[in-house]
């Protein structure tokens, strides 16, 4: 099967954004951001879509390149 090009051009767009958006609040001091609650609330939010994009890309690679499906629940059962 072919790999979506748009597909994960869609994700690889999701981790330059919120890459630029982590960038942006660690331009603050660290006493800045450890005593603002948005602050770390946009890294932690920013650090999770940066991750999800990233397993979903990968996931998307290794299912239709090589066949192999990966999932959270993949082998609990």
């Amino acid at each position: 099967m072919q790999i979506d090009i748009e597909r994960v051009e869609k994700y690889i767009d999701e981790i330059a954004a919120e890459t630029i958006d982590l960038e942006i609040v660690l331009a603050h001091p660290d006493e800045v951001i450890l005593h603002d609650p948005h602050l770390l609330k946009s890294l932690k939010y920013s650090t999770i879509v940066i991750a999800e994009a990233t397993a979903s890309t990968l996931q998307h690679i290794l299912a239709k390149r090589h066949n192999a499906v990966v999932g959270w629940l993949h082998g609990c059962f």
